[in-house]
């Protein structure tokens, strides 16, 4: 068990933060290496800085989870409440974060019922009016706590921001830009601009999440995408265009990688649940709808992947329909009958 909850600041602690040993390689790479920039204590009008709580999941991750602790300690956001909830890892977690535990607002390490349950955890203990959860193997980028503080605080009617991810693999390297979007509710539910929330660049108020019932912890791949669209229903969802505010590392054991058909099944569900809301607006329909049309070829695609190919047919059958193709060809064959017909009177 980690120590008790304390909120402290971090204003004067960074630069005693643990060294660290790194290769001739990452030298001077955040967040290994580099010093956090000063930025000053009160904001431009001489008020404080709100306190802004960040959570951390974590299990078995122990190979990135230093670099994740050391990206929130180095914003040098100077009224930060940082907890990491860990779910009883068995590699070196514990002891990475009992090194960083002077650092912690809180921390634990037991058994729980898995992310969505550990991050619940973490909001319980919080009191910031703004919150984020970073997973421990994404980190934050130089600034992303006070730039999206300022976007929260410039617009009240928007309960959460967001921005383009960066995609890092294993060793930090970076590879491509994971873009964002502007996104509202009709627009998550049928995925018609395409576009994404890179879940480790999201923050939002502490007060809209109480008031959607914090993740659905049933879920355990899709509680993001289920989050994203409940507080859509309610307040405004803000893009942040400019420069990358998280990288988000892509490896082998992440776990849409290795669960990605329990990852579309809850998908599906969210989606679901979403279009039975009772805000939900009459335009959104299954018919005809991109989202609804990605999740069952993934589905479908992925028991075809195990050789399941009863449970694949269903899906598969149900984006074909819901892609409109019985539908265009029936119009087609009405077409072509009134055709022949009218050249048949002739």
């Amino acid at each position: 068990m980690g120590k008790d909850v304390m909120h402290m600041p971090l204003k004067n602690r960074y630069k005693v933060l643990p060294k660290i040993e790194v290769s001739h390689k990452q030298f001077g790479r955040w967040p290994l290496t580099e010093e956090i920039s000063q930025h000053p204590l009160m904001m431009n009008d001489s008020r404080p800085w709100p306190r802004v709580s960040i959570v951390t999941p974590s299990y078995n991750q122990g190979q990135f989870l230093e670099e994740t602790i050391r990206s929130v300690l180095l914003q040098g956001y100077p009224n930060l409440e940082y907890f990491v909830i860990d779910g009883g890892s068995t590699d070196k977690s514990r002891e990475i974060i009992k090194k960083y535990e002077p650092w912690l607002s809180g921390w634990v390490s037991e058994k729980d019922c898995g992310q969505s349950h550990a991050i619940n955890k973490g909001v319980k203990l919080s009191t910031g009016e703004f919150w984020a959860w970073l997973n421990s193997d994404d980190i934050y980028m130089p600034g992303t706590i006070f730039k999206c503080v300022k976007a929260l605080q410039e617009n009240s009617k928007v309960a959460m921001v967001y921005g383009d991810g960066l995609w890092i693999n294993e060793d930090s390297v970076p590879k491509q830009i994971y873009k964002g979007g502007p996104l509202n509710t009709i627009s998550l539910l049928t995925g018609s601009t395409g576009n994404a929330i890179p879940q480790a660049t999201a923050f939002m108020r502490r007060e809209a999440l109480k008031n959607v019932g914090g993740l659905n912890e049933k879920l355990h791949m899709a509680m993001d995408y289920d989050l994203w669209i409940k507080l859509s229903f309610n307040s405004d969802l803000e893009y942040l265009p400019g420069p990358p505010l998280a990288g988000v590392r892509g490896h082998q054991d992440m776990k849409s990688v290795k669960y990605q058909l329990q990852a579309y099944l809850e998908h599906l569900q969210a989606l679901k649940e979403g279009c039975r809301h009772p805000l939900c607006s009459h335009r959104v329909t299954p018919f005809r709808n991109q989202e609804y049309i990605k999740v069952y070829f993934g589905v479908a695609r992925n028991y075809l992947e195990k050789n399941m190919w009863l449970k694949a047919l269903p899906y598969l059958l149900r984006a074909v329909i819901n892609a409109g193709f019985f539908y265009s060809m029936i119009k087609l064959f009405k077409r072509l009958n009134r055709k022949y017909h009218q050249q048949k009177r002739l």
